[in-house]
């Protein structure tokens, strides 16, 4: 009796909650829009930092990813606009159309040619993500209409949507672990942080693991001393578990797959968020690589296409499959679960560093050990390419509005704009110490980055001999394959030598630390300012400056993560660069962007923007019940290799 009395409370009591459906209310407030008329009669609408939305054949305009927090295990079944608030805009012009990079700016017609968004659906489902365990709901938010018939503009100033759910009892790979960094991210992510209050935590057995390293036996000696350094310094709790024991103990269909399932327990079971891969990945067979790869895959300005882009994302994407269709190509839109899309958002921040043997371990942790010791130094050079002759498109340009985001820093402008870059030049600022990041916008290859080549061509020496840099610097470059750590080329095939990002790193004393590169293509815009790679680097800039998101796994995170609903955009070349950029570097190494007091500045001499930079000598609570304090209140691209 006694038992059938507990069975009949289970189901008196627990499928009902389980069984019944829930409404999420939530609002979104709208800034007036700044709107202007331009020479050939297309309109430019902004609404304060709203991402422009670029897709083929759709208008030109604001719109804003929403991120609507869900119940626990719960799916959207039907979302509403419940009122929305209409304002006339007076514009007396047409809207740009979407393009791809090979098209130009303003083509004949382009205007006339747009698709009308009907204004009384300014609502588009994106679909379901899982981040850190909890459940959300994206949706695309077009606050602004033009209606192609009448010319007649509209806005919306304020919105209320209503999303009925439903229960979806499922496994979650990646639980709801409801520590106090996962409750601050979700806080900082979703729209509607308040409803984290109903979530129920699953804790891990243990914090052991909070900073994981993945290397081979014969590189894990190499990394016993910077675990200690992580815990002494970061207070971190850090492990170390070797490849082969991964491998030989986890189930998967291939060795991504397996480190990929490890990583899953290692966050459920272990407190896992930061993973170190400890080891290069070079060639095509996985037999050859030291820590595996996963090969995604991506289409870009319609005939850009690559199955095999090296992205260390999807070892911190832990939710769903990632080829569900069971085609072999991993990542493509349709690759998530039910066919939906893939996993877009990060339990864990991931990097790399692409080692091939101990001594090139020792190399890269000592340099990032040496930043740790060093006093910051607010200074940046930016180096700028020509990317496209007609019409010319400068990368300065493209590094002026990355430098826009980087306040309290000064710059080392070395831009072909203004005629002030040379290798000679660039050489002798690496070699001074005086600056600690370089981002560049260029041209790339296996053998080029940040202005630096690996290799002489033509009149260009090898520069990596001539740098002698005692401080190590952070790089960002928007140049294609420099950043391909598995030694594959722009044509297809793969080379015995080590990229240069890898040789920057890994492969030489100076240089950098850490380096943010393209595994394949990066994309700028052909007839303008602007592109996929340009959007990224703006995004990375803005949280680590003005979101204090220094860490430099935290930051490409953010970078990605900001761009999540619109990987549709730049004619797909957003979600390209999304999987293709890597940081080959320590997640949890924090940029130093402001001069603490105290810093010794004796040999540190300010930079400026003259470019004289000389030539040098050669040519938690541990309770489940969360207590939620809070508030709840663009674009054209082109392969620019």
């Amino acid at each position: 009796m006694k038992r059938l009395g507990m069975v009949l409370f289970f189901l008196l009591f627990f499928i009902p909650r389980l069984s019944a459906a829930a409404t999420v209310t939530v609002d979104y407030s709208f800034p007036a829009p700044v709107a202007s008329c331009d020479p050939h009669g297309i309109a430019r609408v902004e609404m304060g930092d709203l991402a422009i939305r670029n897709a083929p054949g759709e208008p030109r305009l604001p719109v804003r990813t929403a991120k609507i927090l869900l119940p626990l295990n719960h799916e959207a079944v039907k979302i509403e606009l419940i009122s929305a608030e209409w304002r006339e805009l007076p514009l007396a012009c047409r809207p740009a159309r979407g393009t791809t990079g090979f098209s130009p700016l303003h083509p004949a017609g382009a205007a006339a040619s747009v698709t009308e968004i009907d204004p009384r659906q300014p609502v588009e489902i994106l679909g379901r993500q899982r981040l850190l365990g909890a459940d959300l709901l994206l949706a695309r938010l077009r606050p602004v209409a033009y209606d192609p018939a009448t010319g007649r503009w509209r806005y919306v100033a304020a919105l209320r949507l209503q999303v009925i759910t439903r229960p979806r009892p499922v496994s979650p790979a990646a639980p709801f672990r409801g520590l106090s960094d996962d409750l601050a991210r979700l806080r900082g992510f979703v729209d509607n942080p308040a409803r984290l209050v109903d979530y129920r935590a699953r804790r891990p057995k243990a914090e052991d693991w909070t900073y994981l390293v993945v290397a081979p036996a014969a590189l894990a000696d190499a990394f016993a001393d910077y675990l200690d350094y992580q815990t002494q310094q970061s207070g971190l709790s850090a492990h170390l578990e070797t490849i082969e024991d991964i491998l030989a103990a986890t189930a998967g269909e291939d060795n991504a797959d397996r480190l990929r399932n490890f990583l899953r327990t290692a966050y459920a079971d272990h407190g896992t968020q930061w993973v170190l891969l400890g080891g290069d990945a070079d060639g095509a067979d996985p037999a050859g690589q030291l820590v595996p790869l996963r090969c995604l895959s991506a289409r870009a300005e319609t005939t850009v296409v690559d199955h095999c882009i090296p992205g260390d994302l999807f070892f911190g994407n832990l939710d769903g499959p990632w080829d569900d269709n069971g085609n072999g190509w991993y990542g493509e839109e349709d690759d998530g679960a039910d066919g939906g899309d893939v996993d877009l958002l990060a339990e864990l921040y991931v990097g790399r560093i692409a080692a091939d043997t101990a001594a090139e371990v020792a190399t890269q942790l000592a340099k990032i050990m040496a930043y740790d010791d060093q006093p910051a130094r607010p200074a940046a050079i930016l180096v700028g390419e020509k990317l496209w002759p007609a019409p010319v498109v400068w990368g300065g340009d493209l590094k002026d509005l990355a430098f826009a985001e980087m306040p309290g820093f000064t710059a080392l402008t070395l831009y072909e704009r203004d005629g002030t870059f040379s290798h000679e030049a660039l050489r002798a600022a690496i070699n001074s110490d005086e600056y600690s990041i370089i981002n560049a916008s260029e041209h790339g290859n296996w053998y080029n980055i940040l202005g630096l080549y690996s290799i002489a061509v033509g009149p260009v020496q090898n520069d990596l001999p001539f740098l002698s840099n005692t401080r190590p610097f952070f790089g960002y470059s928007h140049g294609c394959f420099s950043g391909s750590f598995d030694n594959r080329t722009m044509f297809d095939t793969y080379l015995e030598t080590d990229s240069i990002a890898e040789e920057l790193t890994t492969g030489m004393t100076a240089g950098a630390f850490a380096l943010v590169a393209n595994s394949r293509e990066g994309f700028a815009n052909w007839s303008e300012t602007g592109g996929a790679s340009s959007e990224f680097d703006i995004a990375f800039m803005h949280a680590v400056f003005a979101d204090g998101f220094t860490s430099l796994g935290q930051a490409l995170t953010a970078a990605r993560e900001s761009k999540v609903g619109e990987l549709d955009g730049n004619a797909g070349a957003n979600r390209w660069v999304f999987y293709d950029l890597n940081l080959l570097g320590d997640p949890h190494q924090a940029l130093k962007i402001v001069a603490e007091p105290g810093d010794d500045d004796d040999d540190d001499t300010a930079a400026d923007d003259d470019n004289d930079a000389g030539d040098d000598d050669s040519d938690g609570d541990d309770d489940d019940d969360i207590d939620a304090d809070v508030d709840d209140d663009d674009d054209d691209g082109g392969c620019g290799c």
